[in-house]
């Protein structure tokens, strides 16, 4: 529930489903957190790895320009999901 609606119901992989997550791996990780704050993108230090979920690659990509970094995607996690839905991005 959200802002006192249902957004979601079921089990765990009924709502998660195919959901993506973009993932970015960067050396320079703070630069890379930084560059997808400010961008607008909620991000998620996971490790030394950055999750943007509710965002596009191609979006994660440009917030990112030049800086060495790979880009990629995973299956949502339920948090992310959970994002994912109540930002719209469903």
């Amino acid at each position: 529930m959200t802002e006192g609606r249902v957004v979601a119901t079921g089990t765990v992989e009924d709502i998660v489903g195919d959901a993506r997550v973009v993932v970015a791996e960067a050396e320079d990780w703070t630069s890379a957190f930084e560059r997808l704050e400010t961008a607008g993108l909620r991000t998620a230090l996971v490790g030394r790895t950055l999750r943007v979920p509710g965002a596009d690659r191609a979006a994660v990509e440009r917030a990112l320009g030049a800086l060495p970094a790979r880009v990629s995607e995973a299956r949502a996690t339920l948090e992310e999901r959970f994002l994912q839905l109540t930002l719209g991005a469903a």
